[in-house]
């Protein structure tokens, strides 16, 4: 999401609509670390047998540590997007066509191992702090990015829920 941000910043006027438009972070944001890192590649690659995967991807992420710690110390590290994303996707301008008005859904789970229901929950605070439009719906037992399995009822109707507000937000802009 932040690339394609970077990406469309550029295109800025040409894509200003005033069309509903709404964010719906699902699992998501997080500040990821090396104790994360290690945790996602659990997740995606459990037991014994995919040991060796999880090996290389460490090994991949450990590497891409030292060559962005000794470009730092160099003076030569380029913008990284993972670090910066938790700051930018807090931007009004995210996207040309949104503002500081839209609609901003987080949803997210107690019970998620990727990535925790408190750094999802910070974020949405500083997100309200900023003045940003916020709702959230927490969930106790669904796994990652799995709320709509589980919980149906509750995830679609908060989604159809902030696509109403936005559909009725933008109608009233015409």
């Amino acid at each position: 999401m932040v690339l394609l941000s970077v990406l469309l910043q550029s295109r800025a006027a040409c894509l200003r609509i005033a069309e509903p438009s709404a964010i719906i972070f699902d699992s998501c944001p997080a500040r990821y670390n090396a104790a994360m890192m290690a945790s996602i590649i659990s997740v995606i690659l459990p037991g014994p047998r995919n040991a060796v995967n999880r090996a290389a991807i460490k090994t991949g992420f450990w590497v891409r540590i030292a060559r962005n710690y000794l470009s730092l110390q160099l003076g030569t590290l380029p913008e990284d997007l993972l670090a910066t994303q938790w700051d930018r996707l807090h931007r009004p301008d995210l996207f040309p066509w949104i503002g500081k008005n839209t609609k901003r859904l987080y949803l997210y789970s107690k019970s998620d191992a990727v990535i925790p229901a408190s750094m999802v929950k910070e974020h949405l605070e500083e997100a309200r702090q900023r003045g940003l439009d916020v709702y959230e719906v927490g969930f106790d037992e669904s796994s990652h990015v799995s709320h709509a399995k589980m919980y149906p009822e509750r995830y679609w109707t908060a989604v159809l829920s902030i696509w109403d507000d936005a559909s009725t937000a933008a109608r009233h802009k015409l």
